[in-house]
C-alpha cells in the first residue's frame, strides 16, 4: 500500500473472505487488510534488514505511486 507520492504506507497481509458474504447477496471488492509501515520498519530493524526511509512527498499521483510500488516490490519470507 503506497501513497500518491510513492511512500510505503503499509503491507497487505490479508483479504476479506467473500464466501460468507456472497451467500447473503453481498459482493464487496478490493477489501484488504494491511500492516502499518511503522510495524514493518520495526520488524526490519529488529532483523537487521537494511531499508531506506524517505521524507513524505506532498505531491504525486496514481502513476507515480504505481511506478514506485512496482520498482520496490520484493518477496520477503519469514519463518519462525
Amino acid at each position: 500500500m503506497v501513497s500518491d507520492g510513492g511512500e510505503l504506507l503499509g503491507v497487505t497481509v490479508g483479504t476479506l473472505n467473500l464466501a460468507g458474504l456472497v451467500t447473503q447477496g453481498v459482493l464487496p471488492q478490493n477489501v484488504n487488510f494491511a500492516l502499518d509501515a511503522r510495524h514493518v520498519a520495526a520488524f526490519l530493524r529488529r532483523e537487521g534488514i537494511a531499508f531506506t526511509e524517505v521524507e513524505p512527498v506532498t505531491t504525486g499521483g496514481l502513476g507515480q505511486a504505481n511506478e514506485a510500488a512496482l520498482a520496490a516490490v520484493v518477496q520477503l519470507s519469514c519463518y519462525q
